[in-house]
């Protein structure tokens, strides 16, 4: 009977280590100064620096910066550091949890949030010690005025993948898709879209840069996918490199892929 008890007690307490006694993935992180935090009123949060368009919202996790931009919409000018306050912060099992930074790359300079400006933020994975994996972050920005009481923050929400992110849409995922142009816009066909997928279902990428300025782009030849929960993909062809531009950001195409879509495009476009 004792040796039932004990080999018992072995297993329960197996099994606790594996599961919610101590959350293994996360035990070691401190939970979220800012369980709510929500952006202030007065300030909105976009990739583009002309606000066209929402965050993208998805990098890949050997990332090295991210940039972002805050549009505010005060009569007061906010100052925002690059020290302890602000906070990196990873999701799990539906709470928010800190990730630590190297004290030795705070910053205690004041940065300007302007009047009615547009500013930009960047912050590195490399200030952290975490092994970032696929899934939810958060960067939060504390602001302050001089004169007010209260802490206003900036929160921008992003994803983390390890393999290509639309590697396996369907059908099913897609709300409408187009080939365009600059002067001409194109609705696939029910073949025409299965043929686009099947195509970017097979692509394997490396994460390359995001693209600095439109004349990378080059043509104005690309596919725009609509996804069901309101998401766009843009995919745009570059005949000329073994390269495809997606959302934004420059990959290295392999499998003769950037020859496929080009084929594509031109036959739609015919």
């Amino acid at each position: 009977m004792k040796k039932l008890l004990s080999l018992l007690t072995a297993v329960v307490l197996s099994v606790c280590t594996f599961t919610a006694c101590g959350g293994s993935s996360h035990k070691d992180l401190e939970k979220s100064r800012y369980p709510s935090a929500v952006n202030a009123d007065f300030v909105k949060v976009s990739d583009d620096k002309l606000f066209f368009s929402d965050c993208r919202k998805m990098f890949p996790i050997g990332f090295d910066e991210i940039s972002f931009y805050v549009k505010c919409d005060s009569r007061k000018q906010y100052y925002y550091g690059e020290g302890e306050k602000n906070a990196l912060e990873v999701k799990k099992d539906g709470e928010w949890y800190t990730v630590p930074y190297k004290k030795d790359h705070w910053k205690a300079e004041a940065n300007v949030l302007g009047r009615r400006t547009t500013s930009a933020v960047t912050f590195s994975g490399n200030d952290s010690d975490y092994e970032f994996e696929a899934g939810e972050y958060r960067y939060i920005l504390p602001i302050s005025a001089e004169g007010e009481t209260g802490e206003p923050l900036v929160v921008y929400p992003f994803r983390l993948y390890d393999s290509y992110p639309y590697g396996d849409i369907s059908a099913d995922d897609i709300e409408s898709c187009i080939a365009t142009d600059m002067w001409t816009y194109e609705k696939l066909t029910d073949e025409q879209t299965e043929k686009l997928i099947a195509i970017v279902q097979k692509i394997k990428l490396k994460n390359d840069s995001k693209v600095r300025g439109n004349d990378y782009l080059g043509g104005g030849e690309y596919f725009e996918i609509q996804l069901k929960n309101g998401e766009k993909i843009q995919i745009h062809t570059m005949p000329n490199k073994d390269e495809i531009i997606i959302s934004g950001y420059v990959y290295q195409a392999v499998d003769n892929k950037t020859f496929e879509l080009k084929l594509l495009y031109d036959s739609i476009q015919k």
